[in-house]
């Protein structure tokens, strides 16, 4: 195996091992919630597709509370031939409509490890959403 091929997959492993601790940490994250006498049920996935001619790699954790309200923390992942773009979000699901909870800036970065550094913040700051569930006090019990 020549160097170029050597670097490819060392980066190849690289991704593959983030976006399966990205799965990790978001599969803790629902068994987490699933405890919480609020929450009825949790739903959590991983999507990956082509968006607008762009691969992108979706996740999501979606707890329904008791008062039928769907809380989800969602997160994007995409590259666009110049950058990694990473969106996220916490958002509610009601009956008149949809609400966000909290929004969080878009994550640029151009590299492999700015983007494991950047999809780390990014569960972090969904995590910490979910532990301190700033959401509770929005919706009656």
């Amino acid at each position: 195996m020549n160097e170029s091929m050597r670097l490819e997959s060392q980066s190849a492993m690289r991704l593959l091992n983030e976006i399966c601790e990205v799965n990790k940490v978001l599969l803790a994250m629902a068994q987490r919630l699933r405890a919480q006498p609020e929450i009825s049920s949790v739903e959590r996935g991983i999507d990956f597709r082509v968006y607008q001619g762009l691969p992108v790699m979706e996740v999501f954790v979606e707890a329904e509370l008791r008062n039928n309200t769907n809380v989800g923390w969602w997160l994007e992942l995409r590259w666009t031939e110049r950058e990694w773009r990473i969106r996220y979000s916490v958002r509610a699901a009601h009956e008149q409509g949809e609400d966000a909870i909290q929004e969080f800036p878009d994550l640029v970065t151009n590299n492999l490890d700015g983007l494991i550094q950047k999809l780390n913040l990014a569960l972090s700051n969904l995590i910490g959403s979910s532990e301190a569930l700033p959401w509770r006090d929005k919706f009656p019990r």
